[in-house]
């Protein structure tokens, strides 16, 4: 290190693969620093982007003679136009040598200019390329959050499903950051999302900190109900509250204590509520045909009446509200069930500012790049945002960007920058997000997807339902009697009236939480639990394993023999239950493979 100079260093480590280059960062201090150099991070980015590659691949002019003379034979095409039919070119980017290293005919200056005109970020964000390199490139592992338990009252042990999902952002770092939701049973659930690197804090990642009583969002109305449409969860990091709306309720929850604080009725269901953002704003709120403004510091405990003013709605049914970062502190959008977006102006409310069509059904709006947490207060963010919409256009799923530019007056949402219509999804896309330099989100095949700013270029894709069947199977080959069972099954459900089994999930709604390393990871709701995709590719614990076992009531009084016997009998009735729950499940996918098949015959 004290003989070579960095320049020299930097060159040799450049010709490290990325995983070598992964590898030297345990060596020391200085080549840590080496080894995650932000320019070298940026240009494995791009040269595995499909920029790249639409760069680097055959022009249509190498396989001319072929297209022109499709009879011509193999041996008149020359050597040359063989190999670029039978394999794709590769350039000095990403050729590879035979002991795997970068190829480097073109010099560094050029390939960093290639990623700087490729660069997607804006001019005045901070991107960690190697956290981005990771998200993009790296082994993704899977884990629901622990499942909260209540009690009924018959005694049993119950696991309510979650009706939403707020993060609690820790504003001082990045890795302690909590997750809070409504259960089904009008309780609140608080989990841990610790990301520092204790064995204490490994053990308590992902786990339940706390429950409210049963009630106590529903208390004030017994008809009241989850929705579960639209975003019914906000969460004010700054003040540690919770606004979570329940029918046509909403309660501000304090999450230190788990109490409601006040509750306001409304005259119609609340659909929407806006999200957190990098200042301090009221909360906006939509119900089924109007907008309100919900300013917390004019709200007195045991209020049950709407503020006084409120914009009508045009067209019912809104499902997302968007409150830009910074230089549009001022601007609310607003997307729905209906073909536009809507921009208010926070100082002229109720007055609509602008309507910008988009011809399709939208449920979710975000903003690229995203809000920044901490707040900095050197940081203006970007000049220009781009507002990204999600929903679907003729049964397809459609992802639309739009620009958000600052004016003196008013900010402006332009008209459609770009709508892919296409290739975005064959179904609704359900819920969008940035997520880095990259755009996030899910559709109602329960698929994940990751794409350029661009809104076209893919980046990588995840499916609920092919991991859970994954993990399914990796279960059922540990047991070998299990996997017996499971190929027994499959020999009798198969033949004519066979489908495609299995889960049936959907991601309503994806929630990045920001940061970097460990601290970045993207939170998943199904409209019933939470679960968290991580990137490191470490597996960690299942903390829901042993639930059925902590369910057998054993009176500590007795000895070992007969606690032992009792746990026994127990483990032997869910065995029972469990092999009573699939059969009726494989007799009823049986009966609807048969309608499914007689209604093709027209029977």
């Amino acid at each position: 290190m004290d003989t070579l100079p960095v320049e020299i260093l930097f060159e040799i480590i450049d010709y490290l693969t990325p995983r070598e280059q992964v590898l030297l960062q345990f060596v020391s201090k200085s080549f840590l620093a080496l080894a995650r150099d932000n320019i070298l991070w940026k240009l494995h980015c791009y040269e595995q982007s499909w920029a790249n590659y639409e760069t680097t691949r055959p022009r249509p002019a190498e396989t001319a003679s072929l297209v022109g003379n499709p009879t011509a034979s193999l041996s008149s095409l020359g050597r040359e136009s063989l190999r670029s039919l039978i394999q794709p070119r590769s350039t000095a980017s990403n050729e590879t040598g035979p002991d795997g290293q970068n190829g480097h005919s073109s010099s560094l200056a050029e390939r960093s200019r290639a990623a700087t005109a490729w660069d997607p970020s804006y001019e005045k964000e901070e991107i960690d390329w190697y956290s981005e390199y990771r998200d993009r490139h790296g082994p993704i592992s899977f884990n629901w959050l622990q499942q909260p338990y209540t009690r009924s009252r018959d005694n049993k042990k119950e696991a309510p499903e979650v009706k939403g999902i707020g993060l609690l952002r820790d504003r001082n770092s990045a890795g302690h950051h909590k997750v809070a939701a409504p259960l089904e049973d009008g309780s609140v659930c608080i989990w841990d999302l610790n990301h520092s690197y204790s064995a204490m804090s490994q053990s308590t990642k992902g786990r339940v900190l706390g429950v409210s009583a049963p009630g106590i969002l529903t208390a004030s109305d017994s008809a009241s109900e989850f929705l579960n449409l639209g975003e019914c969860v906000s969460v004010d990091s700054v003040r540690r509250r919770a606004y979570m709306a329940v029918g046509n309720v909403l309660n501000e929850v304090d999450l230190e204590t788990l109490q409601v604080v006040t509750q306001q009725r409304y005259p119609c269901p609340v659909f929407a509520l806006s999200q957190e953002t990098d200042y301090s704003a009221p909360l906006t709120l939509a119900t089924w045909l109007n907008l309100y403004i919900h300013d917390p510091r004019l709200s007195a405990p045991g209020s049950v009446e709407p503020d006084a003013t409120y914009a009508l709605l045009s067209q019912p049914n809104p499902l997302s509200i968007l409150h830009p970062p910074s230089l549009h502190e001022h601007a609310i959008l607003v997307a729905g069930r209906f073909p536009a977006i809507l921009h208010y102006d926070r100082r002229f409310f109720p007055h609509l500012q602008n309507i910008v069509h988009s011809g399709g059904s939208l449920c979710g709006l975000a903003s690229a790049p995203s809000p920044q947490f901490p707040v900095r207060s050197d940081s203006n963010g970007a000049d220009v945002q781009k507002i990204v919409a999600c929903g679907e256009y003729k049964g397809r799923g459609s992802l639309e960007l739009y620009n958000l530019t600052p004016s003196e007056t008013s900010s402006s949402l332009s008209s459609a920058a770009y709508q892919n219509r296409q290739s975005a999804a064959r179904s609704k896309l359900l819920s969008v997000a940035s997520h880095g330099v990259r755009l996030v989100y899910s559709d109602a095949d329960g698929n994940v997807k990751w794409v350029e700013r661009d809104g076209r270029s893919k980046v990588r894709r995840w499916n609920i339902n092919t991991h859970l069947s994954d993990m399914k199977a990796n279960q059922r080959t540990a047991n070998s009697g299990a996997a017996e069972e499971s190929d027994e099954d499959d020999s009798e459900t198969g033949g004519l009236f066979a489908s495609s089994r299995g889960n049936n999930e959907v991601v309503q709604k994806v929630m990045p939480t920001g940061g970097s390393l460990m601290g970045d990871e993207l939170l998943i709701w199904t409209g019933e639990r939470i679960g968290r995709l991580q990137f490191s590719g470490i597996p960690e614990p299942d903390l829901n394993q042993g639930d059925e076992e902590e369910d057998i009531p054993i009176d500590e009084e007795l000895d070992s023999t007969t606690r032992e016997r009792l746990r026994g009998q127990r483990r032997e009735q869910l065995r029972r239950e469990n092999e009573y729950a699939r059969t009726m499940r494989r007799a009823l996918e049986r009966q609807a493979d048969e309608v499914r098949r007689m209604g093709g015959f027209g029977l």
